[in-house]
């Protein structure tokens, strides 16, 4: 079994590295490619989103499952792949053919849907959740990091102006399934041939049926707000604002929800073989983790929203700021929906009752969007994300109250938010002494990190002494200073 720590700094190193490249290249993209070009990539490829899903239909959660659940045996783990790969490539051919069809009706926007073709194709090839299954994330993010670098490249050597708006996208979707295929000559440790009739594959069907309607149901306010922005707003310029928004918070989101795509399988795993203490210690460890990373997050991209902005996407994007503030509230409300979704309800075999908040949330979600667009565009679709996942939040947590609930969840964050506090006052009065450029922003990260750091320190907040103590194991040096 892979150790969670060695599986979590591979992890967390590929987020980090996920998290710096679009500092890289965004600016360089929202300058070239304009807002309109943002928006219009945003609208495209939100349709196409909702083919990938049936495409995939659920199989990311279960599938990773199954192989977590029956790894130990390898003619078993085998049969489960090659059933679900069958399966995976019978429904990707399905949505490629209706996906042609839509694109043969298309009136607008055509060329950019022949060669968005390419992120539906990729789900035939993707297998990362087998080597999820397996935890063996040093494999997945040593190739993604590989491939990142070499899409940064590509990206600056090729794309130049408007114009290659096309190949903007056939580089970020090619890199992807490039990727994906690299990961099949690897399957050989892994799995053993099985014969054909031995394989059925639609006995998961009904399964993927259970996982996926949640994952439909999350997509609303994932996908859904982009559709509606760029079909009822009008004005395609609200898709690059929201787009960017949503992108910001989702690269720092990455690093907030990384313990759980490593955790979703270990606690599967757990629940399998019935280890109901240690579940629900690294439960609430898991918990306290994410509170400790998504708090000074929130709080902290509230106050360089300002500043940030203008310097990284340049003046065409101001809108963008209150967007971010507003938005970044779901940085809390997301990671712990993801953190109890993924760590709890999904691993315990709760996948119904987890679909029924879902299904309520992105109902909530696509009303509060249809009333507010038409109004106020991308600001809608911001504040109804915000409610919807605030409402998920609220309810997940009811539903984790036998492991976990509002009071532990109080006691793990007030002294977060003490100190969350402070920071934010010292970030913006950086921010408003100083001119936006690089280095008032590296200011403002570092003074506010500073500042949380020896805050709940000095309040002995269990999470910075977990993460202290833990660094002491590792660096015999910081002994001395205790």
């Amino acid at each position: 079994m892979q150790s969670i720590k060695t599986n979590y700094i591979y992890n967390t190193l590929y987020q980090i590295l996920s998290l710096f490249i679009p500092f890289i290249t965004a600016p360089y993209i929202s300058r070239v490619l304009g807002t309109d070009g943002v928006g219009e990539i945003s609208y495209v490829a939100s349709i196409a989103a909702y083919f990938v899903l049936f495409a995939s239909l659920g199989s990311a959660s279960y599938a990773k499952r199954e192989i977590a659940l029956h790894r130990d045996d390898k003619r078993k783990t085998s049969i489960i792949f090659w059933e679900i790969e069958i399966l995976l490539v019978l429904l990707t051919t399905i949505c490629l053919l209706i996906w042609g069809i839509l694109v043969a009706l298309s009136k607008e926007h055509t060329l950019l849907f022949v060669v968005q073709s390419i992120q539906i194709l990729t789900v035939s090839v993707n297998l990362t959740w087998f080597f999820g299954g397996e935890e063996q994330f040093k494999l997945i993010s040593i190739r993604n990091s590989l491939l990142k670098v070499a899409q940064i490249v590509f990206l600056f050597l090729f794309i130049k102006d408007k114009s290659d708006l096309l190949l903007y996208v056939f580089i970020t979707n090619g890199f992807d399934f490039l990727g994906y295929i690299s990961l099949i000559s690897m399957l050989k440790k892994y799995i053993q041939r099985i014969p054909l009739k031995e394989l059925h594959p639609m006995r998961h069907f009904k399964s993927l049926i259970q996982y996926f309607l949640p994952t439909i149901a999350s997509s609303v306010y994932q996908y859904l707000d982009k559709v509606m922005l760029g079909a009822i707003g009008n004005d395609l310029s609200q898709n690059g604002y929201y787009e960017q928004t949503t992108k910001i918070v989702n690269m720092i989101l990455g690093v907030t929800i990384s313990l759980d795509t490593i955790m979703e399988s270990r606690m599967s795993y757990l629940f399998a073989k019935g280890r109901s203490d240690e579940l629900k210690q690294r439960l609430n460890r898991s918990v306290d983790f994410t509170l400790g990373i998504s708090i000074p997050a929130c709080i902290g991209l509230c106050g360089v929203a300002s500043t940030f902005i203008p310097w990284f996407l340049g003046k065409d994007f101001l809108p963008v700021v209150p967007l971010l503030m507003v938005y970044s509230t779901t940085l809390i409300s997301t990671s712990l929906c993801c953190c109890l979704g993924g760590q709890y309800l999904i691993p315990s075999g709760q996948r119904n009752r987890s679909t029924k908040v879902l299904v309520l949330v992105s109902f909530v979600n696509l009303i509060l969007n249809a009333i507010s667009i038409p109004y106020i565009g991308a600001l809608g679709a911001t504040v109804a994300t915000v409610i919807s996942e605030a409402l998920c939040m609220v309810l997940y947590v009811y539903l984790s109250k036998n492991h976990i609930n509002w009071q532990d969840i109080c006691k793990l964050s007030y002294k977060k938010i003490l100190t969350a506090i402070p920071m934010l006052a010292v970030v913006l009065i950086i921010g408003y002494l100083l001119p936006a450029n690089i280095f008032t922003i590296i200011l403002q990260v570092g003074t506010g990190l500073l500042i949380y750091i020896i805050g709940t320190l000095l309040l002995r907040d269990s999470f910075s002494l977990f993460i202290l103590d833990f660094l002491k194991s590792k660096i015999k040096f910081l002994n001395l200073f205790t």
